[in-house]
């Protein structure tokens, strides 16, 4: 697609195809092509994301890039993402992050992403001292004490004046760090956002006064009431991530903790009793209310009550987002009839580790989304296991029944299938016919790749015409989580994403039907506005 508008004249890209660089696709679309570079305004070079596919990216060298004098610079960018690429670059991406802080203005970024890139003492007084208006702040792993750093005079509070997104490294050395970030939330008065996914320390810290011995990490940073009284007001928070943590400490005082009225968005990723957790929440959303819009949980096991419960406390949730580790025992969505019309996304999941196995809960669950979500727009499910080439009528008949029950979903603009069908173990390549392993797996991937797709083609085409779907009208999406069975191991390298739209076929007498048109993933995004947290594994 960027190579086709490469040739295109400035004014017919502005002014006829109305084009519009998308801030997420700075990197493949801007950066690589010089029309669209120069068609573009520096206002759309706001965000800049480097990971994998950005060249040169983690070894950023002054004059080539980014840096290069050719490109409009970093004068205009107030987004910065930076991703670590392998564990083996994290000393050169921390290297580039600190140049990237001597060449960008002071004062000019909002938000700074670095989840997994080590930050060290100099790289956090550059960033925190020549940006100060920062808004959203995501640090990875820390490699030195941050509590004296944060008392110093320099870093006073109208640093954090403008602070609204802080997110708390998964690795901390000290207790000492986790009373640092304590005062650095209290000292932002407009934080709406917190993430936490620190579950433990780095060292081993005995003074445990003012934490409670499941959970030392809210313990510090949350410290319980003392003689009755709180020693804080309740965060008035929009967003709380919770990851791979234990909320057996926060449950009981959550609503005192945090202002659950103000709460629009709430994450619970792999922690440990969240059933308890939700379970509270219900009661208490139930009995003073709620603006929760958002909900999004990930766990091992599956425990559907407490989620129905929250569920039926909540009204106008616009958001859900399911996965779990098991599969046989899925929420009962028909029993929430009522309590489901206001979602727009969707993502529920079970078995996302791909055992392959089918529960019968799990039709009822695609039944329910079908016919009790008139507002879906969004919705990523896992399809009833199917072996291609060797599938059972019953087990064909399953799976197109539920392609076409989803599809058919009066205003779906986007279905995100997260499970790849299998094929037969004889039909990959013999280890005596290929001359090593690397080719075999490379020919077992291109053949398992073409086969997915004529299989896909095949059942969308009668899936959409069933569906009476009009050219464009929606996006279908094969993106696996970690799905590989049915290929007997001969698949160990990620398969690529395949996209597929609805179109038109004309024959020879200019009679017109519906068929299935495979799409690149920058078509796909191109024709809908998503959030990207839909299209990445949560």
């Amino acid at each position: 697609m960027v190579a086709s508008l490469e040739g295109l004249p400035a004014e017919l890209l502005a002014r006829v195809v109305h084009y519009v660089p998308r801030p997420a696709h700075l990197k493949s679309l801007c950066l690589v092509s010089k029309t669209l570079q120069n068609t573009a305004t520096p206002a759309r070079y706001r965000y800049v994301e480097l990971d994998e596919h950005s060249k040169g990216w983690p070894d950023l060298e002054v004059g080539h890039g980014l840096l290069s004098a050719d490109k409009p610079g970093l004068a205009h960018v107030r987004e910065l993402c930076c991703w670590n690429v392998d564990p083996e670059s994290e000393t050169r991406a921390a290297a580039s992050v600190r140049l990237l802080l001597q060449y960008l203005p002071w004062d000019s970024l909002a938000t700074f992403h670095g989840s997994d890139i080590p930050i060290d003492k100099a790289t956090l007084v550059a960033l925190l001292t020549q940006q100060t208006r920062l808004k959203h702040l995501i640090l990875g792993p820390l490699c030195f004490d941050i509590n004296p750093l944060l008392q110093a005079k320099a870093f006073t509070e109208h640093i954090w004046a403008k602070l609204e997104t802080l997110s708390i490294p998964k690795r901390l050395d000290s207790v000492q760090d986790l009373v640092a970030y304590r005062h650095v939330i209290r000292k932002a008065p407009r934080l709406r956002t917190l993430q936490v996914s620190c579950h433990d320390l780095g060292t081993t810290d005995t003074n445990t006064t003012n934490s409670s011995p499941e959970s030392p990490v809210f313990g510090y940073l949350f410290p319980p009431t003392v003689g009755g009284c709180l020693p804080q007001p309740p965060l008035k928070l929009q967003k709380l991530m919770l990851r791979d943590i234990d909320l057996t400490a926060i449950t009981s005082r959550f609503s005192d903790v945090f202002d659950i009225h103000s709460l629009q968005s709430l994450e619970i990723d792999d922690c440990l009793d969240w059933p308890h957790l939700l379970t509270d929440l219900a009661g208490a959303f139930a009995k003073h209310g709620s603006s929760l819009h958002s909900f999004c949980l990930t766990s091992w096991r599956s425990c559907h009550e407490p989620v129905e419960q929250l569920l039926r406390s909540v009204k106008n949730l616009r958001t859900l987002h399911l996965l779990s580790a098991e599969h046989d025992n899925p929420i009962a969505l028909n029993a929430l009839d009522g309590y489901l019309a206001s979602l727009v996304d969707v993502f529920v999941v079970y078995d996302w580790c791909g055992t392959g196995d089918y529960a019968p809960g799990i039709q009822q669950l695609h039944e329910a989304i079908a016919t009790k979500m008139p507002c879906l727009e969004r919705l990523g499910v896992a399809l009833p296991p199917i072996c291609i080439l060797d599938a059972a009528a019953e087990e064909s008949s399953r799976h197109m029944s539920c392609l076409r029950s989803l599809v058919a979903v009066p205003k779906l603009e986007l279905l995100r299938i997260v499970n790849w069908p299998s094929m037969p173990a004889d039909s990959f390549a013999d280890p005596e016919e290929v001359d090593n392993e690397t080719s075999r797996r490379r020919s077992n991937r291109a053949l398992y790749q073409y086969a997915v797709k004529d299989f896909m083609l095949s059942s969308l085409q009668q899936a959409f015409e069933s569906a009476k779907r009009r050219p464009g009208s929606c996006v279908v999406c094969m993106d696996s989580i970690c799905d590989d069975r049915g290929s007997d191991g001969a698949v160990k390298t990620p398969v690529d994403s395949l996209y597929f739209t609805p179109g038109k076929e004309a024959d020879m007498y200019g009679n017109t039907r519906v068929n299935a048109l495979q799409i690149t993933v920058v078509e796909a995004r191109y024709f809908l506005e998503c959030d990207d947290m839909f299209w990445a594994f949560s």
